[in-house]
């Protein structure tokens, strides 16, 4: 990471940037050496596929902001870039026979954006009103491109043999299933707010966003705060939101393998709507998702040394887009559910002295429950995947010990458990629940 600031006379040049690399292992299933994907010329004992990744995350932003005709501007470029190697080692493609790897490329995912905004924000001082209103205005251009590249040729074609065909623990891209997709968003808002009166104060909001693939869609926000006190207020807002389905939604294939009927393995895939097979198994051209939401709180405010906020929210979704099982060991997205989530945040904060400096702490707590409102579209698991496969509750505690230059941060968090839900069929639906988990920073 960095972050640097430099003085251009009355105005400032800054920008700041990220780079991170990830390797992962993952475990596939242990292929026995009488089966039908085993490879006893290779792997005389069996094998079990070890899955990796290779996961590569940048960017990069730039800008120069000032103030000119009494108005705070704000100029920015943002690029940033993923790279995603995908690939499996201690491996088989068995209709290869004895002439077969045992590690393979199973092809890669690049996804690349690059934001253009420009922003600016005025006061307006007005006779009715005792304070000014903050007139803030802007426009963004937006350039999204996603590319998948294909696998080794050995772990996708099919060889001379009567076994399985690919790499076993997932088959690699083939050459001709490559994707390059891209699309340009071109977005404009308003935002005005404003002190009504010594204890009122009201936000207004609308954005418009027009996608050369999607279309185009107007949002707004209303929101408004009333200080009942010089520490206490309560606030609330509504709004609306807008979400075009991702490059990687309409784009994005892969191929698994799990377990089928009869608790053999068989090849899953997850397919674009756009393809034959997953047209032939009902899949449908992704749509856009739109979304109302409500939220009402209050803030008690005795900064520095203690805050205290609660607010309870919904969301509602509409044309929810989630991964389908379609039958025919065949998955795509589709806009098949809509969604109405509920929840509240809790979230405390303050400073204390310690020692020859002082602790910055923070206690957040977050309770949300996601229910589908036309549950019977869906399978079991897929229905699992939406309500009940995330945690329905987080809870964060971190201190900030700061000494002069110096600062220590320490952030533990408590993400709540989790329940799987499996459809053998026949109506054998067992579940696993998986119990809270703490992760320390």
């Amino acid at each position: 990471f960095y972050n640097a600031t430099v003085p251009v006379g009355e105005r400032e040049f800054y920008s700041f940037g990220r780079y991170s690399n990830r390797d992962t292992d993952g475990t596939g299933f242990f292929r026995y050496p009488d089966g039908f994907t085993s490879l006893p010329s290779v792997h005389p004992n069996g094998y079990r596929p070890i899955t990796t990744g290779d996961n590569t995350d940048t960017s990069l932003s730039v800008g120069l902001r000032g103030n000119n005709y009494n108005s705070d501007w704000d100029l920015s470029l943002t690029v940033g870039k993923n790279d995603f190697d995908s690939g499996v080692e201690n491996s088989a493609n068995p209709s290869l026979g004895a002439a077969s790897p045992t590690t393979f490329d199973l092809g890669g995912f690049e996804f690349t954006q690059m934001t253009l905004n420009a922003d600016v924000v005025r006061d307006f001082e007005l006779d009715s009103l005792s304070s000014p209103v903050t007139f803030a205005y802007g426009a963004e251009v937006r350039f999204e491109d996603y590319e998948t590249s294909a696998g080794d040729p050995a772990s996708y074609e099919a060889g001379p043999f009567i076994a399985g065909v690919g790499a076993q623990a997932g088959p690699g891209l083939p050459a001709d299933r490559e994707a390059d997709v891209d699309r340009t968003v071109f977005a404009a808002y308003v935002d005005v707010e404003a002190d009504l009166t010594d204890q009122f104060s009201m936000g207004a909001a609308a954005r418009f966003e027009d996608y050369d693939d999607f279309g185009n869609a107007v949002t707004g926000k209303l929101s408004g705060r009333f200080a009942v006190t010089d520490t206490f207020a309560v606030r609330g807002a509504v709004g609306t939101s807008f979400r075009a389905p991702s490059l990687a939604q309409t784009g994005y294939e892969r191929a698994t393998t799990n377990f089928g009927d009869g608790g053999m393995l068989e090849l899953f895939r997850l397919l674009p709507v756009s393809d034959p097979d997953a047209i032939a198994n009902g899949a449908l051209p992704l749509k856009e998702e739109e979304s109302q939401n409500a939220s009402v709180g209050f803030v008690y405010d005795r900064s520095p040394a203690f805050n205290l906020s609660v607010d309870y929210f919904q969301i509602d979704v509409d044309d929810r887009i989630t991964l389908v099982n379609a039958g025919n060991n065949i998955q795509y997205f589709s806009n098949l559910i809509d969604t109405e989530t509920e929840g509240f945040d809790i979230v405390a904060a303050g400073v204390i002295e310690a020692g020859n400096g002082t602790i910055d702490w923070r206690v957040s707590y977050n309770k949300s429950e996601t229910d589908a409102k036309n549950p019977e579209v869906l399978g079991v698991e897929d229905l699992n995947t939406v309500e009940t496969a995330s945690p329905e509750d987080k809870f964060i505690i971190s201190g900030n010990w700061i000494v002069d230059r110096w600062s220590t941060l320490l952030r533990v968090t408590q993400y709540g458990d989790t329940t799987r839900v499996f459809d053998f069929g026949g109506g054998f639906e067992p579940t696993q629940t998986y119990d809270a988990v703490w992760s320390c920073l």
